[in-house]
């Protein structure tokens, strides 16, 4: 039952409004005592909550022999209530992004730590990025972070429905060689820089945003929207990818 709440809350209703709409699901048709017993909320609240959920469209009346009975409209009422949150939430993006690019003159920084925060930032390299994505990485100890299934599962099929291109200096090893083959199926090329420049860091590049990712020791990674610094980066991998095979 508790998850069943949670969900409900999830889709804007409160705990306990959660409560007495999950009771009234079970009880059918039924006066205020018997709900707030069914529901472990006070009387003297539900009749305020039972109130709010006739206005939110999720419960209903009728009064026979003088008395108020309530019920539950169908659950599938409840998807119209998801929907109009997605639908707000959508009216406002453009707002949001125009305060996220308020200042244009100043790099914004995000700093992210653990394995989680990682796959973010291997995310933004997905939704913020154009039709190409550079990155110079030492793969081998990316993968023992996000690991290889989610490159496998989630980063190459994602970037490839979105036809996003990735070019990938990076260092030989079997498992490079097993990706290199299928370079042409999977949208993307890789060269591999010498030995002598190993590092076990991973950076992504694409528009004005450079992604960094540390050691597994470290855990740590930064997303920084700077036109300079990604100008600086491009540069660098620029170099790098002439001088990788």
């Amino acid at each position: 039952m508790s998850n069943l709440i949670q969900a409900i809350q999830n889709l804007g209703l409160s705990e306990n409004e959660s409560r007495i709409y999950l009771a009234l699901l079970e009880l059918g048709r039924a006066g205020v005592a018997a709900i707030a017993a069914k529901a472990e909320v006070k009387r003297t609240s539900c009749y305020v909550i039972l109130d709010e959920l006739i206005r939110k469209g999720l419960v209903s009346t009728t009064q026979t022999a003088g008395r108020v009975q309530y019920a539950a409209e169908p659950p599938e009422t409840l998807l119209r209530l998801g929907r109009e949150r997605v639908n707000q939430f959508d009216a406002l993006l453009p707002e949001l992004k125009s305060l996220f690019n308020l200042s244009d003159n100043k790099p914004r920084i995000r700093f992210y730590e653990g394995k989680e925060s990682y796959v973010a930032i291997c995310e933004d390299s997905l939704a913020r990025s154009g039709k190409e994505i550079w990155l110079v990485s030492n793969l081998d100890n990316l993968q023992q972070i996000i690991t290889k299934e989610y490159d496998d599962t989630v980063y190459i099929p994602t970037r490839m429905q979105a036809s996003k291109k990735l070019l990938m200096a990076t260092f030989k090893s079997p498992s490079m060689d097993a990706y290199r083959a299928k370079d042409a199926e999977q949208l993307r090329e890789i060269r591999y820089l010498p030995d002598n420049m190993k590092f076990n860091a991973s950076m992504f590049i694409y528009g004005d945003t450079i992604s960094l990712i540390s050691s597994e020791k470290e855990l740590i990674g930064l997303i920084i929207d700077s036109a300079p610094l990604a100008a600086m980066a491009k540069a660098m991998f620029q170099a790098s990818w002439q001088l990788a095979k």
